[in-house]
């Protein structure tokens, strides 16, 4: 019982959901870094970016974060994004990352606000993948959101 129950939910928020996808690509400058006593590397950096999503909207971001590796893994990353979209609106996101390849990995995000529809997908969880090229940085972030947001998203652009 408890699995058809599970089985229904799962159908059910499947309907009332879209996957909203933002491709972007951006460069990174490193700002400082330290060398720790056991090799471990701890840098901070920043990066700017533009991109596109799947409902039409242009992107324009400003990140910066932190990071700590050590024999080239990944152990944490941590960046904080303001992202700034051709329709007006603007959200603010948290990207992490832990225990990875340095240069190519998936992590996890947060949105933490925004204007517009993105103050309604405060604390919607979002994976992305990425892929490091030199000082260049490609990214693919999708979000489950409700079906509802994602529409209104597609009538902003």
């Amino acid at each position: 019982m408890k699995l058809k129950i599970l089985i229904l939910f799962f159908f059910i928020f499947k309907l009332n959901s879209a996957t909203w996808i933002e491709e972007s690509v951006g460069s990174i400058l490193n700002y400082e870094k330290v060398l720790l006593p056991d090799g471990t590397i701890y840098s901070i950096s920043k990066g700017s970016g533009a991109g596109k999503d799947n409902v039409g909207n242009y992107s324009i971001a400003k990140c910066i974060g932190h990071r700590l590796e050590k024999n080239n893994k990944l152990l944490e990353l941590k960046f904080f994004c303001d992202v700034e979209l051709s329709n007006g609106d603007k959200y603010f996101t948290m990207q992490n990352r832990n225990n990875s390849d340095t240069d190519v990995g998936v992590g996890e995000g947060m949105i933490l606000g925004g204007t517009g529809v993105f103050s309604k997908l405060v604390g919607t969880k979002c994976i992305y993948g990425v892929k490091h090229l030199k000082s260049n940085v490609f990214t693919t972030t999708k979000c489950e959101i409700p079906k509802n947001i994602f529409n209104k998203l597609k009538s902003n652009n």
